[in-house]
């Protein structure tokens, strides 16, 4: 997992598909994504730090905060709330 900065530094992953993030579970389903408009088959989710299962869309980024808890930001939201720390060489 890369490193990126917001007011506090975080882990950040990509999540495309089951099994590519521990905390997030597949979702089964007939219906379609309210974010993405895809098939809930292809999805995820995790329970959120409210108690609340949260869907996780391909290609969303899975972000874990100081404190261990984990946000969904779609692709586009994530590149202008973060940017990435470059590894010291």
């Amino acid at each position: 997992m890369a490193k990126y900065r917001r007011k506090e530094i975080v882990e950040a992953f990509r999540w495309f598909k089951d099994g590519d993030h521990p905390k997030v579970k597949p979702m089964h389903g007939t219906s379609y994504c309210i974010y993405c408009g895809d098939s809930q088959d292809n999805h995820g989710y995790f329970r959120n730090k409210y108690g609340n299962d949260e869907p996780v869309c391909p290609g969303s980024w899975v972000v874990t905060d100081g404190n261990g808890n984990l946000e969904i930001y779609r692709p586009a939201v994530f590149d202008v709330m973060f940017e990435l720390i470059k590894d010291k060489e």
